[in-house]
């Protein structure tokens, strides 16, 4: 498990009118939510390599599987990082920091029947796949989003070609 991520079971409360899932306690996870957002994503598509300066995330499937793979990036020496959204883009080198687990890769399926969340430091480099439905979720940040602060970075998607997470899986 890399340092700092948290992946944490959900239990569902079942009754006659359907279930419950609490999604988080944020200050058990010692997480100061500033954001909340819903996306939706197709089957197969693909989103990564991303990592954030400044960010912390937490994300929480409502419909759908998803693959969520990550990378420790801090390694306390600058990871080259292209920050898309800035004017004119730029590609330069971010020192992430150091972690008690540098360079480990971390692989998590969740789905609405595998019920988690997953809370990703600034430093993890991060992506996924959607593997099933129109995956719905949720994700929390630890900052708000602004368009003069441009917190995420882009890695190119064969930069460690032995995390393969673009492949097929079945999900179950």
């Amino acid at each position: 498990m890399i340092d700092g991520v948290v992946v944490k079971d959900i239990t569902r409360y079942y009754d006659d009118r359907g279930f419950f899932n609490e999604i988080g306690r944020f200050v058990d996870l010692e997480f100061p939510v500033a954001q909340a957002n819903h996306g939706m994503r197709y089957v197969t598509v693909g989103n990564g390599w991303h990592i954030h300066q400044y960010l912390d995330e937490i994300f929480y499937v409502v419909t759908g599987a998803m693959r969520v793979v990550l990378k420790d990036c801090r390694i306390a020496k600058p990871t080259k990082t292209e920050f898309i959204y800035r004017e004119p883009q730029r590609i330069f080198m971010v020192n992430y920091g150091l972690s008690m687990t540098p360079n480990e890769y971390q692989e998590i399926v969740v789905s609405w029947l595998i019920p988690k969340i997953i809370r990703i430091p600034t430093g993890v480099a991060h992506g996924y796949r959607i593997l099933s439905g129109d995956c719905h979720m949720i994700y929390f940040e630890s900052q708000d989003y602004s368009i003069t602060r441009n917190d995420e970075g882009r890695i190119e998607s064969d930069r460690w070609p032995e995390h393969d997470w673009m492949r097929e899986i079945q999900v179950k």
